[in-house]
């Protein structure tokens, strides 16, 4: 509101009309849009600053190689990006949010990185993950990265409408904050579905997981973490034999936001056909 509007008119990694150009010359609200379809592939993440969207409707974007930061900044929208092939490096993810806030990720389609997918870290709080398709992955996302990050007691989560389709781990992996999933599809996951660890409190509402190999949709330990975290599990769809840690009592989502759980019926068709990047 306020801002202006800078149109990506070239895919080429930097310079003139391009995405990285638009992003780094950003001085207040900025809205980001698109008037090229086709990849983008960035040799170093571009990092994002406060007041931005990035609008890729009505385009098809490709972003490889690297990916998007954000660094204690805040109030950011990504929608309807498609991020694959990322570069084989370390710590490079689609998405990184360190200390960012208020943020929104909405009709992406994510897969394929070196390291995370969606990762938010260093004390991110307030980040909505809605209506995306993540795939063809390993470690998925990542909120707080290890048991001595205190600073993430403050992180608040939620995650809706998502497509977790056959991945491995960390749908979300969680420690310290505070998660609210609900209405989500996990889907055939690898190791586990949702991983709730050390200290944090998960809100588990009206998702479906359907198991494959492995039943473990909800944990409250993950690997070598110091300790547990509290599981709550409302209306969830447990299929194929899938089953939920429960543990303790959490936090009631009510209290921070008016919202509506779907029922789980014809809810993961639904998913399959609005998830991701339109």
């Amino acid at each position: 509101q306020g801002g202006v509007v800078c149109t990506v008119t070239s895919t080429a990694d930097a310079g003139a009309g391009t995405l990285r150009a638009c992003a780094e010359s950003a001085t207040g609200p900025t809205w980001i849009r698109f008037d090229i379809d086709g990849e983008i592939a960035l040799s170093s993440s571009i990092r994002l600053p406060s007041d931005l969207t990035i609008d890729g409707r009505d385009r098809s974007v490709d972003i490889t190689g690297a990916g998007l930061r954000v660094q204690s900044e805040g109030n950011i929208i990504i929608t309807d990006l498609r991020f694959h092939s990322g570069g084989d490096w370390d710590d490079n993810d689609a998405i990184q949010i360190k200390g960012g806030h208020d943020i929104w990720v909405h009709h992406c389609s994510l897969s394929d990185y070196a390291d995370g997918l969606l990762d938010l870290t260093k004390g991110t709080k307030d980040v909505t993950v809605s209506w995306n398709k993540f795939s063809d992955h390993d470690k998925v996302m990542l909120i707080s990265a290890n048991d001595n990050d205190t600073e993430d007691e403050n992180t608040r989560v939620t995650l809706h409408h998502n497509w977790f389709k056959e991945t491995k781990q960390r749908h979300p992996r969680i420690r310290h904050g505070k998660l609210h999933a609900y209405n989500n599809f996990i889907d055939g996951w690898g190791d586990y579905g949702m991983g709730c660890s050390t200290n944090s409190e998960c809100y588990s509402e009206r998702n479906v997981f359907e198991a494959a190999t492995n039943f473990k949709a909800i944990v409250t330990q993950v690997g070598e973490d110091d300790g547990q975290g509290e599981v709550e599990s409302h209306g969830d769809l447990m299929l194929n034999g899938a089953f939920a840690e429960e543990r303790g009592t959490v936090f009631k989502p009510g209290d921070f936001y008016a919202y509506s759980a779907e029922s789980t019926d014809n809810l993961s068709a639904a998913i399959q056909a609005g998830a991701g990047a339109q």
